[in-house]
């Protein structure tokens, strides 16, 4: 909104107004029509000039308190926050995309690392279109229906140990864990160790996604979202299908 309301104002032969904000005449009332002369000549073309002086000179410093009252609750868009996507409905992965799809148009850097997952899943051709994604995988392919093997403990260790130096490097502004909260449900390390990278200072934005999410790092983030399954087609018969599930 504009610090000082600008007047259009027309004057007759004798100098009346005739219309504020196109108005019509009478509109402007007693007390501000005194701030006008009565006959406008020379004078009262200078006063659009005078008002647009006036809104340069004071808006910025509007402009920096409004800055200031934003960092006072907390409004800071240089701090990083957590995010957990969880719960047993169809989603967290395609919020995750549709935030890191949004991050980029706002001219950030992003970085997906993807645990537990080794599949070829249409995703990972983000970076042909949006240059500004980096995706790694760390998982050896699908073991949720049998037991992990030493094999993907140690690959996903070593994503552990890439995503902690992705996060504090600086160089990304959105960093998404794909699947971390599945990592976790099957031990291939701890909840106290991923704690351990997120309580480290980091300007990152930093989502973790999938089922099963331990309570401590629910009581750690700062923004939690449940996908619930209400109703699902898989239980019709209908499989994965190319580019909506996979």
């Amino acid at each position: 909104m504009p610090l000082f309301p600008l007047f259009i104002i027309m004057s007759t032969g004798n100098g009346k107004v005739l219309s504020k904000e196109l108005g019509k005449p009478g509109d402007l009332p007693e007390q501000e029509r005194s701030l006008f002369p009565e006959t406008f000549g020379w004078k009262g073309a200078l006063w659009p000039a005078f008002i647009i002086i006036l809104h340069k000179k004071f808006y910025p410093f509007r402009m920096k308190s409004s800055q200031v009252k934003d960092e006072k609750q907390g409004n800071n868009m240089n701090q990083g926050y957590v995010q957990v996507y969880t719960g047993n409905g169809k989603g967290k992965t395609t919020a995750a995309f549709g935030l890191a799809l949004r991050s980029v148009c706002a001219g950030n850097r992003v970085y997906i690392g993807q645990f537990v997952k080794g599949q070829k899943y249409s995703e990972l051709n983000t970076p042909q279109y949006l240059p500004n994604i980096t995706i790694e995988q760390f998982g050896r392919g699908c073991f949720i229906f049998k037991e992990p093997t030493p094999d993907d403990v140690e690959a996903a260790k070593k994503g552990l140990k890439r995503v902690t130096e992705v996060i504090h490097s600086g160089q990304y502004d959105l960093v998404v864990l794909d699947e971390i909260n599945i990592a976790l449900y099957y031990q291939l390390f701890s909840a106290d160790e991923v704690l351990e990278l997120l309580k480290i200072p980091h300007e990152a934005e930093v989502i973790l996604t999938g089922r099963y999410a331990p309570q401590q790092l629910i009581d750690f983030a700062d923004l939690v979202t449940e996908m619930k399954e209400i109703k699902h087609y898989y239980k019709k018969g209908v499989s994965a299908r190319k580019g909506i599930e996979n």
